[in-house]
């Protein structure tokens, strides 16, 4: 499990289904849709992880607005345990809205070119607050314009929260095998509950889940067959406490 995947996939169907006036089959939408309805702006169509689709527009398909780029920046990661993380995190989003219209004071179709407000507000409304299975409650620490892009206004949300990741925990269910013969090259892996103690408790003579290169030096091993699931090996234990 990626935890930045599922952090992506969730903002992503959140504002997509949020910033939307369009009813459902039964013809309903949900007090979120209502008061975006209510503002007659048009649905947002497009989000995307942020890779400079709008500072270099040759090497992408064209983006249809409004539409909103999304980037995680940098996360600074502190242990809970052994294998779980919480991470002070910044997450950033890029607002586009289309306008072809005038907005200076007098303008015959100035409430139509000053509409990117309303859409700006609207993307705050629906972050400001908004938490998640991995992130706490998302709070604006900061917003500017993004003025490059010719008629397209631009708008930088960024918004402080803390992530948590426990993948490493979920996926760590092999630790690496040597082989004496092979000056400790890695030669497989095995599984916790093939692991040698599994039985008694006796976890201190193997450490689970040591990422290669490192190999614990209590224990070798030497693969003797079977199938990729379940390795089959003769094992030796190596007591450096006698």
């Amino acid at each position: 499990m990626s935890v930045k995947k599922e952090i992506y996939l969730a903002l992503s169907n959140y504002l997509m289904a949020t910033l939307n006036s369009t009813p459902d089959e039964h013809g309903h939408l949900t007090p979120a849709q209502q008061e975006y309805a209510d503002m007659n702006l048009p649905n947002l169509v497009f989000f995307d992880k942020q890779m400079g689709q709008m500072n270099h527009p040759e090497l992408f398909n064209a983006i249809p607005l409004p539409a909103i780029l999304f980037s995680f920046r940098r996360i600074d990661w502190e242990s809970e345990s052994r294998r779980v993380q919480k991470g002070n995190a910044i997450f950033t989003f890029w607002a586009y809205f289309e306008n072809y219209a005038d907005s200076f004071n007098g303008s015959m179709n100035q409430e139509k070119a000053i509409q990117f407000f309303d859409f700006n507000e609207a993307v705050h409304k629906a972050l400001q607050g908004l938490e998640g299975e991995y992130f706490t409650s998302l709070d604006r620490v900061s917003d500017e314009d993004d003025e490059d892009h010719d008629m397209i206004i631009g708008t930088i949300f960024e918004y402080a929260t803390t992530v948590a990741d426990s993948s490493a925990d979920e996926h760590r269910k092999y630790t690496a095998v040597t082989d004496k013969g092979a000056q400790g090259a890695v030669v497989g892996t095995i599984t916790r509950e093939d692991r040698p103690g599994s039985d008694d408790g006796q976890d201190n003579q193997f450490i689970i889940g040591a990422p290669a290169p490192y190999i614990p030096p209590l224990y070798t091993g030497r693969i003797v067959g079977g199938d990729d699931d379940t390795q089959k090996f003769e094992n030796e234990f190596e007591n450096e406490f006698e």
